[in-house]
């Protein structure tokens, strides 16, 4: 059985559908600029520190979420997780 990361509970209930719905309207408006850049102005405007805005974005990479747009594709059951 696989050991459950921390970071899996944190993603759904520290961001949830509303950041999702944030970063979809964002990629929809703008486009994918092929970086995390959009997501992480996103974290950062929810006040959420800089070291933990760094871990989401790592965690979101592990996943397949390489860009704003990726975290969208490969990344959107995160969101959801019920745990």
């Amino acid at each position: 059985m696989r050991e459950q990361n921390p970071m899996d509970g944190r993603v759904a209930t520290e961001l949830g559908a509303d950041f999702y719905n944030g970063l979809s309207e964002e990629i929809t408006a703008s486009g994918c600029d092929h970086t995390q850049r959009q997501a992480r102005t996103l974290l950062l405007a929810r006040d959420i520190e800089p070291a933990d805005v760094e871990e989401f974005l790592t965690y979101f990479k592990r996943h397949g979420g390489c860009c704003s747009c990726e975290i969208l594709m490969n990344c959107d059951y995160l969101f959801t997780k019920d745990l």
